[in-house]
């Protein structure tokens, strides 16, 4: 029964705090092995009293910087619109339950060099934060998981815990390329409502196939496209064809995405293409996040 108890303790799943001596607490021990050493050499009573009180400030330095991680409580972090390797802030609540005041936290994604400081927080108080944090590819992401440290208050040892989450996000793709949209790209409304036809034009290989004329083409045994009156109002046709001049697969998703960014920020309506999947001529930011969320979730197996 006793093991029992003993085993639920030790792997029960929750935050530990973690503490080791800094370089400078190290060079602080060695120091105060030689100290000794000389005491014990010269039999100096003096001597034996300063290592007492270096030995009483580092089991204090360690009890005071062990509580002033231990109380920390971080929330599961939150986030808006998140592109890959783009800097963004994630919201993280921060709990102290601690009876003192926390003092000189360090807040910081794993693997991560980005740091948010937290000078003062105060017992039993809790606050909104936002933590740096730079997603490093597309896709529904794992949360980072979040470190809290401190070295507070003589900087001999350093304390962390680790904070996990299970929550994803969904991180869409890096907005890279030509910020030029692809020749042919641009549809009119009578084009895309079948208006005002003008004449017929060949075949590219950044045209959809939808837009050939069948009937035209095999009269001319060649490939045909319609081409229409021009119009004020235009919308934007992206496809994965017209990506087709870039050899890797992420650059190509990457130039879709700024493309679609660069339409919505303009105020146009566009549509995209990948395959059989193509979605209606519209724009806001419901129409712009369900393309970005297709694009970030495409595989080399989807391009066409």
């Amino acid at each position: 029964m006793l093991y029992k108890k003993i085993q639920q303790f030790l792997f029960k799943n929750k935050t530990r705090t973690y503490i080791v001596p800094t370089s400078f607490g190290f060079a602080f021990a060695v120091l105060g092995l030689v100290l000794f050493a000389l005491a014990v050499g010269a039999a100096n009573n003096l001597a034996y009293i300063f290592i007492f009180f270096l030995i009483s400030v580092a089991l204090t330095s360690m009890s005071i910087t062990n509580k002033n991680v231990d109380g920390l409580i971080i929330s599961e972090p939150t986030g808006g619109i998140i592109f890959a390797e783009e800097p963004c802030n994630l919201g993280v609540l921060i709990q102290n339950k601690n009876a003192t005041c926390v003092r000189d936290l360090e807040i910081y994604g794993k693997g991560y060099d980005q740091k948010l400081i937290l000078n003062e927080l105060d017992s039993g108080l809790e606050v909104s934060i936002l933590v740096p944090w730079t997603a490093p590819r597309r896709g529904l992401i794992n949360s980072p998981i979040f470190i809290s440290q401190s070295d507070y208050p003589f900087g001999l040892l350093r304390a962390w815990k680790v904070f996990e989450f299970p929550k994803k996000f969904f991180v869409f793709p890096a907005r890279k390329g030509d910020p030029t949209f692809p020749p042919l790209s641009v549809v009119s409304q009578e084009n895309k409502n079948g208006g005002l036809f003008k004449d017929h034009r060949f075949y590219t290989s950044s045209d959809p196939l939808s837009r050939i004329d069948w009937k035209a083409s095999a009269r001319r045994q060649s490939h045909l496209i319609k081409t229409f009156e021009e119009s004020e109002n235009h919308s934007l046709y992206f496809c994965w064809e017209q990506t087709s001049h870039l050899n890797d697969f992420e650059a190509r998703v990457s130039q879709l995405a700024l493309w679609l960014d660069k339409a919505e920020k303009s105020g146009l309506l566009y549509s995209v293409k990948i395959n059989d999947h193509q979605t209606l001529f519209e724009s806001g930011k419901s129409h712009y996040l369900k393309c970005l969320e297709f694009l970030a979730l495409m595989n080399p197996g989807d391009q066409g």
